[in-house]
């Protein structure tokens, strides 16, 4: 069930554009993969999925506020 609700999570970045949708992309596949794996502990595989999409969010968020603080992007 948790691998639903971050890939939907995860989902959300394509709102962000081109690198937000890269970023759910590799978050989904990311999702997929731990979700299936049995090498891992179940508590760290829903948290290595939470930890992407907060660092992806992050990373979205931080090339942003950088654009526009260099005066790239007007806002």
């Amino acid at each position: 069930m948790w691998a639903y609700v971050v890939s939907a999570l995860n989902l959300a970045q394509i709102m962000n554009g081109a690198v937000g949708g890269v970023l759910a992309v590799l978050g989904i596949f990311l999702t997929l993969r731990l979700s299936t794996s049995e090498n891992l502990a179940p508590a760290l595989r829903v948290l290595l999925s939470i930890a992407y999409l907060v660092v992806s969010w992050a990373a979205v968020f931080a090339l942003a506020f950088l654009l526009v603080s260099s005066g790239t992007i007007y806002y």
